[in-house]
Formats: C-alpha cells, sequence, structure tokens
C-alpha cells in the first residue's frame, strides 16, 4: 500500500445474526413460553416490523436483525409448536448469537496503512468495503546480468575449467521471494565491448544487478564501462568479507548493484544492500534486523575485515545461540545453503571463544 485506506462504512454494517435461528427479546425466553412467529428474514433483506413482547421471527444467518430484537435463538435449540409459534429450550442471553452494528470497526478507522503488503486477508478487507481500485507502490523492473568466460548455464555441458553458474538463479529466486519478476539478461563473456554492450540494455531497467567483473582484475570491465556509458559511481569496495568489491552505481532513475561473482558473495551483498533498498522501493522498512547472540563453539575472523559467517541459529531456554558452520570460501555454497543466519564478527576478532556475544541476521527464506 502507498496510501492508508479508511472504512467507508461500519463493519457490521447492520447488527446480524451469527446463526440460523429465532430472532428474539432475551427477556422472552426466561420463562420458555412459546413466542408467535411474525416471518422470515433471509441474508440480504430486512424484516420491516418490530419484534414485540411475546414475538420473534425465524432468521437466516448474516441477516439483519429486526428492530426490537436482542439476541438469537439456535434453531436446534427451539421447537416448532401448533399456531405458528416457537418455543425456547434453551434462554439466551441478550447480544448471544449476535454481532452488533460497527463492533469490528467504524466507518473511518484506518483499515491498511502504507506499507501494508497486500494479500489475501488484505484483499478480502478491501474488497468487503467495496474497494477495487488502491493506490500500491510500483514494482521495480529489474535485470540480472552475470559475467565470466568461466561461467556455465546449468544444464549445459562444461569443461573441466568452467563452473556452472549459481549466482543469478540464487538472485532470480531471491527476487521472486518477495514478489519481483526479474528478467534474466543472460551471461556475457570477458570482453569489454560485450559488457558495455549488455549494461547499456539493463540500464533501460529500474534496477540492474550485475555479478562478477566488479572487481580489480583485468578483465572487471564493468566499473569503467558503467563510467563510459554515464553513470555515476556512488561506492566501490567495502571492508567486509565476503563481498569486498561490491559497487553502487546511477545513471539517471536506474540504480545498478555491481555484485562480487561467487555465489556467496553475491548472496551476502545481496542482503546486506540489495534486499533492504527493494525493500525501501516497495514501502516496506528496508532495514536489516541484527539481533543478538552467543557462540555455541569458537570461531575466528583472519581476514582483517567485518566478516558475516554462516551459522545455525539454536534457541530454547531462553537462550539465543548460534552455531558456527565451517567455511572454506566465498565460494561455499553448501555452508550457505546449511546456514540459517549470518553471524558477525568484528576485524579484531581473530578468536572467538565460546559464548562470546555476536550480532546475527536470520536469512530469508
Amino acid at each position: 500500500m502507498a496510501r492508508p485506506v479508511h472504512a467507508t462504512e461500519d463493519s457490521p454494517r447492520f447488527t446480524r445474526s451469527l446463526m440460523d435461528g429465532y430472532a428474539v427479546r432475551a427477556a422472552d425466553t426466561r420463562n420458555r413460553q412459546p413466542l408467535r412467529v411474525l416471518g422470515f428474514v433471509p441474508a440480504g433483506w430486512a424484516h420491516r416490523g418490530r419484534v414485540r413482547p411475546a414475538t420473534c421471527v425465524l432468521i437466516a444467518t448474516g441477516a439483519p436483525v429486526p428492530a426490537g430484537a436482542d439476541a438469537v435463538v439456535r434453531l436446534e435449540d427451539a421447537l416448532n409448536v401448533p399456531g405458528g409459534r416457537m418455543a425456547c429450550g434453551v434462554p439466551v442471553r441478550r447480544g448471544e448469537n449476535i454481532t452488533l452494528r460497527g463492533a469490528c470497526f467504524r466507518k473511518g478507522a484506518m483499515l491498511l496503512a502504507p506499507g501494508t503488503w497486500l494479500g489475501a486477508s488484505q484483499i478480502a478487507l478491501l474488497a468487503s468495503q467495496g474497494e477495487c481500485r488502491v493506490r500500491v507502490y510500483g514494482k521495480p523492473r529489474v535485470a540480472v546480468i552475470s559475467t565470466g568466460d568461466e561461467i556455465v548455464e546449468a544444464g549445459r555441458p562444461k569443461a573441466p575449467a568452467r563452473i556452472w553458474n549459481a549466482s543469478a538463479p540464487m538472485l532470480v529466486s531471491a527476487l521472486r521471494s518477495f514478489g519481483i519478476e526479474p528478467e534474466y539478461l543472460g551471461c556475457v563473456r570477458d570482453d569489454a565491448g560485450e559488457v558495455k554492450r549488455r549494461l547499456r540494455q539493463g540500464l533501460s531497467r529500474d534496477i540492474l544487478i550485475v555479478t562478477g567483473a566488479v572487481s580489480a582484475g583485468n578483465r572487471d570491465f564493468v566499473p569503467g564501462a558503467l563510467r563510459q556509458l554515464g553513470a555515476k559511481i556512488l561506492f566501490h569496495k567495502v571492508r567486509i568479507r565476503p563481498g569486498k568489491p561490491v559497487l553502487l552505481a546511477r545513471r539517471g532513475r536506474s540504480i545498478v548493484f555491481g555484485l562480487p561473482g561467487n555465489a556467496v558473495s553475491s548472496f551476502v551483498t545481496f542482503l546486506l544492500f540489495v534486499r533492504p533498498f527493494l525493500e525501501r522501493s516497495l514501502g516496506l522498512p528496508g532495514a536489516l534486523v541484527f539481533e543478538k547472540g552467543v557462540l555455541a563453539s569458537a570461531a575466528g575472523n583472519t581476514s582483517g575485515r567485518l566478516s558475516f559467517l554462516p551459522g545455525r541459529l539454536k534457541e530454547g531456554r531462553g537462550r539465543v545461540q548460534i552455531v558456527p558452520l565451517r567455511f572454506c570460501d566465498s565460494s561455499d555454497l553448501r555452508s550457505a545453503a546449511a546456514a540459517d543466519v549470518f553471524y558477525v564478527l568484528r576485524e579484531a576478532q581473530v578468536k572467538a571463544g565460546k559464548g562470546t556475544a555476536v550480532p546475527f541476521f536470520r536469512i530469508p527464506r
């Protein structure tokens, strides 16, 4: 939602019956004397008369409760008697088996605030108020590009020195997980001209995500190609592990995220930088939530950079523990796949013993 939605009418709009039964004056059911049946009111209709002492109205679930009635006797608790009358087998209290007008909310009440994600129940709420057009944040057009002569798409044969593309399927899946259907523009080989042509194509979208070719090697053509295309590099390289080469650029209304080629680096930088940005563009809070836990076993950080490492969450008895997972390097997808959190070790934490307090964030599913 991009704008708030307020109730156009009370809910329920009228006092209604929760049961098939008889609309009565609760006081008339105490002595269990037969009540004269004045008629029947189905759902979608209203009884024009008034329920007076010693009378009742046969009523359907959801129908407006007639004036004068203050309760409903369930059909299974009533007995028909000769002369068009009903005998109540079980007395009812005032307000029993009915919902009063405005009991759920009143006209003008806030129903949906800006930033609310529209799921099935929210859409049902809108429809119940007659709303068929509401203002929402538009989904950004997102494109994904892979780079590298060594990259081969999964399902295709590859030479021994090449690797299958893991980063692009990961990014496409991660984007779909919160409602964005990205356009995959394929993998571009390590050629300056080809990289520039593919980036030009991607810059026609709102957001372009590029994996690989963003570091400092002689085939890392992305930063230079972006500058040639008129993009401004907002930052390039961050003192973290994994993900140091990450890049952010802008050209006009288009935003470019350059992520490292290794899949775990790409995943971590997506969670740290890309997902929060996309969430903000959808009107969501867009803040990565860090929690506190303690290490269940010793761990260490020898990289000299702020490190985000895979772990398993262990909660119980009021404690939050992080079980460090063995992590080879930024291509270790097995550890990333087994993890449900990334915990953080500072540059100086070369050795962190069991019980050390560490921040962590949960991996979205």
